[in-house]
């Protein structure tokens, strides 16, 4: 078989700096269009300090591949990224290049809120929070209030674990409908999770107003 070479640089997509540790993948384009996948997955190389993932011509012949993210840091995603080109042309005794340009990872949670009573009914309109650092060091502090089912949902947030508090505002120190979570709450956000959690809260004001 005729060989060649192929370079891909991961950088991050808002900032253009370089990723290191990305394991990234080169399928044989034509197995994979025929769906023989496993013919397709060929072979993958890590990115090095300066994003660089080197395949040289002992573990790649002449062909066509498309790249994929087969691992990459906690912070980003490994499904959403940006390959350009999108299919890579290796000729013989040629050096092909391509970038890769990751994403941060998100996720979504929803929490639905009861109060700590034995019928647990679940409270409206009442403001939460999650706050915190993300996985890229990032901060993050996001609000929402609770529908008429008690659920408040947090979409598009980047992975991390934040705590999660209620917002008490004057208003409802003043109508007595101050309340606070039972428990301290942590929330983790995984990329592509929509999970549902349920957390109790407790009146601290003068009257629980229905």
């Amino acid at each position: 078989h005729d060989v060649g070479k192929l370079e891909v640089t991961v950088v991050d997509d808002e900032t253009g700096e370089p990723i290191k540790n990305v394991v990234v993948q080169a399928s044989v384009w034509g197995h994979a269009l025929a769906g023989e996948d496993s013919d397709a997955i060929y072979t993958s190389q890590q990115t090095d300090l300066k994003g660089v993932a080197q395949f040289n011509n002992d573990d790649i012949f002449t062909g066509v591949y498309f790249l994929s993210v087969k691992d990459a840091p906690e912070q980003y995603s490994k499904e959403d990224f940006v390959c350009n080109p999108a299919l890579v042309s290796v000729d013989k005794d040629a050096t092909a290049t391509a970038e890769i340009r990751l994403k941060k990872a998100v996720g979504s949670i929803k929490v639905q809120v009861v109060k700590d009573d034995e019928e647990a009914r679940t409270i409206t309109g009442l403001t939460l929070k999650i706050s915190g650092k993300a996985k890229d060091g990032s901060a993050v502090s996001e609000e929402r209030v609770t529908d008429k089912d008690g659920y408040a949902a947090f979409n598009g947030i980047p992975v991390g674990s934040y705590k999660l508090s209620v917002v008490v505002t004057s208003s409802d120190k003043e109508k007595g409908q101050e309340y606070a979570l039972v428990d301290n709450a942590t929330v983790v956000i995984k990329e592509g999770s929509n999970e549902t959690v349920v957390v109790k809260a407790k009146l601290i004001g003068s009257e629980d107003a229905e």
